[in-house]
């Protein structure tokens, strides 16, 4: 078991794509940094970048956006195009489906095949996005199968794995669970520091390294959005005239915590339109059980992402006391571990306003 962090050279996108606040993110990394939560990636590259013949074949990279997926999807096939010197492909999930749509429409289907099915690596981001479209995951399984025989590697991202992806045919997903799953998980607090410390020295800023710890414990997120606090913290600093300091750093989050902090309403409302129920619902006295689950589910929200006493929280749904707020947290978070369909609304719905502070 990895228990310190492991520093891959590997580098990222050359082009940053749009990073879904509306522009792209403008830092590149030239490697990515593995901490405990994530022990499987270095045995994964090495042995898909090393060995050619990977024994982890086809490698699926899953997790929620910000993780590293497509850093590791692209650098993997950056590097193997200067290691091997051979044919890569690198395509997302929703051109292969077009392409293969277009390919029908010309009567090139030949051509498509050949692209696909005679290269050294190939690597199909979003995964996900082929939900529904039945001939293109069957047409996958072909060209994975053919890659196989031929001796190639496959590299995939998704956001979840074969078994928990909406849709997925069922010999796609059993394709993807011969080879290795990995699921990568947020950075930790130790990678956090470091990843900061190593884009200070990339941005030529002087950053302490107790400075550099006080915003790692303050932003908890993926990867784009601790490279966003940085960022915006350098050039409050440089407006300011200021240090790049301890307490500039905690001025930062507080102002970050502030600004970030959803309203109880917001809450309210978005879980209620997740969960197909009516606001009224929610703040009322019905003890249905799906209007219970739903309604738990926005407490805890309300609890992880507001700084609002249990009692403010009972308040405003539907004038509960404290105690009746603190059973439906403490549910919530125990469903969190064994229920698919609870930890995937409070991902989503908690990702909302991570996205949009």
């Amino acid at each position: 078991m990895v228990d310190e962090i492991v520093t891959i050279p590997i580098r990222g996108q050359d082009t940053p794509r749009n990073n879904g606040n509306g522009a792209a993110h403008p830092f590149t990394l030239d490697r990515f940094f593995a901490g405990p939560e994530n022990a499987l990636v270095e045995v994964a590259i090495e042995s898909v970048l090393n060995e050619r013949a990977s024994r982890f074949n086809p490698l699926l990279l899953c997790g929620r956006p910000g993780t590293g997926k497509s850093h590791l999807a692209c650098g993997m096939a950056a590097q193997w195009r200067r290691v091997f010197r051979s044919r890569v492909v690198c395509v997302t999930a929703r051109e292969f489906a077009r392409e293969l749509a277009d390919a029908f429409e010309v009567n090139a289907v030949v051509e498509f095949r050949k692209q696909y099915r005679e290269c050294s690596l190939l690597t199909v981001e979003d995964l996900d996005k082929l939900a529904g479209r039945s001939a293109a995951q069957v047409e996958l399984v072909y060209t994975l199968d053919a890659l196989r025989d031929r001796g190639s590697q496959m590299v995939l991202t998704a956001a979840q794995p074969p078994a928990r992806l909406n849709q997925l045919h069922p010999t796609l997903a059993s394709r993807l669970s011969e080879g290795l799953v990995i699921t990568l998980s947020p950075p930790g607090l130790e990678v956090r520091t470091n990843l900061l410390q190593h884009l200070a020295r990339l941005r030529r800023v002087r950053m302490a390294e107790p400075v550099a710890h006080i915003l790692a414990e303050g932003v908890t997120g993926t990867v784009p959005e601790l490279f966003r606090a940085f960022s915006e913290l350098e050039l409050a600093a440089r407006l300011a005239g200021g240090a790049f300091d301890a307490e500039s750093a905690r001025a930062y989050l507080r102002h970050r915590s502030a600004a970030e902090e959803p309203p109880l309403s917001a809450i309210a409302v978005h879980t209620a339109r997740y969960f197909a129920l009516r606001l009224a619902d929610l703040r009322g006295p019905s003890r249905r059980r799906a209007v219970v689950t739903a309604r738990d589910v926005a407490m805890y929200l309300a609890r992880s992402l507001t700084r609002n006493s249990l009692e403010q929280i009972g308040h405003y749904f539907g004038g509960r006391d404290h105690t009746t707020v603190l059973h439906g947290c403490r549910k919530t978070g125990i469903l969190l571990k064994s229920d698919p369909t609870i930890q995937q609304a409070v991902e989503r719905l908690g990702h909302k306003w991570k996205q949009a502070g």
